[in-house]
């Protein structure tokens, strides 16, 4: 026998309350919406820049190639993947704004390009050296010297 009363646990009434099913429905409609909303969006940003990576990665091989100073230190270059932490983390350090990280690979050695994306108005937006640099994996650091000339294309 229990000390409790278990009359006093239950409403006036007698009866239990009936458990309302609309508003766990609803709140599970809501949660359920909300979630498809965060996985859609985030697919999309994921695919989106896989495919602009690789639109960019295309066009700095096919700028760079033949620019003197990646020939003389890198050499043809066989492979370009650009690196966005690496990016973020370049810009947030330095406070250079438009300048993007490409791991790359050459004929001659490897390393990190770190360029700048034109956007001047009036002129078709593309990566220039202007500001850049390629950071050798031996640790050499190479600035390049040619001012506001863009790419050899």
């Amino acid at each position: 026998m229990s000390n409790f009363d278990d009359d006093l646990l239950l409403p006036k009434g007698g009866n239990p309350p009936e458990k309302n099913n609309k508003t766990c429905l609803i709140l599970g409609i809501v949660g359920g919406v909300i979630l498809a909303m965060l996985l859609c969006c985030g697919v999309a940003s994921y695919f989106g820049m896989q495919f602009g990576g690789s639109a960019l990665e295309m066009d700095v091989q096919h700028r760079f190639a033949g620019h003197p100073v990646v020939e003389e230190h890198l050499g043809e270059l066989s492979e370009v993947k650009i690196s966005w932490m690496e990016g973020f983390q370049y810009v947030g350090e330095t406070k250079k704004e438009d300048f993007f990280v490409f791991n790359v690979k050459g004929t001659k050695g490897s390393g990190k390009l770190v360029l700048k994306f034109d956007q001047t108005p009036g002129k078709e937006p593309q990566f220039i050296s202007d500001g850049g640099e390629i950071r050798m994996s031996t640790g050499e650091v190479i600035r390049f010297d040619d001012e506001n000339a863009p790419a050899v294309p």
